[in-house]
């Protein structure tokens, strides 16, 4: 990748919302990625992410809550299909956006983070 002067500078900004997507590796290739580690995301500025951008990352427990929707209430013969209760554990930063990806820096983590770790724009 060719470099490109960019200020150091990075302005927080809101984050866009209905964003679901997921880390594909993280800079080193490594297996296992933390605090401090700079990532790339599945997502880019044709999703609408933009530099400064704050993102979590996420599991579904799947011992947690179960949701249905009103339809699987209302009609015994609908397919249920539960939604898990999904768990923040990291935070994201966006520093750079190419057309369909990101690069990221993991700023906080409560656990080990792997490729295909999914993300979400934050609850407010």
């Amino acid at each position: 990748m060719p470099h490109r002067p960019r200020s150091y500078r990075i302005v927080l900004a809101e984050s866009k919302e209905g964003i679901l997507g997921q880390i594909i590796v993280n800079e080193d290739r490594d297996r296992m990625l933390g605090d401090n580690v700079t990532a790339f995301i599945d997502k880019g500025k044709k999703d609408g992410i933009k530099v400064g951008q704050v993102y979590s990352v996420f599991y579904e427990d799947e011992h947690g809550l179960k949701f249905y929707t009103k339809e699987q209430l209302l009609k015994p013969s609908a397919t249920k299909v539960t939604l898990q209760t999904p768990i923040d554990f990291a935070k994201i930063l966006v520093l750079l956006t190419e057309e369909s990806t990101s690069t990221v820096l993991v700023t906080y983590s409560e656990k080990d983070l792997y490729p295909t770790a999914r993300i979400r724009t934050p609850v407010k």
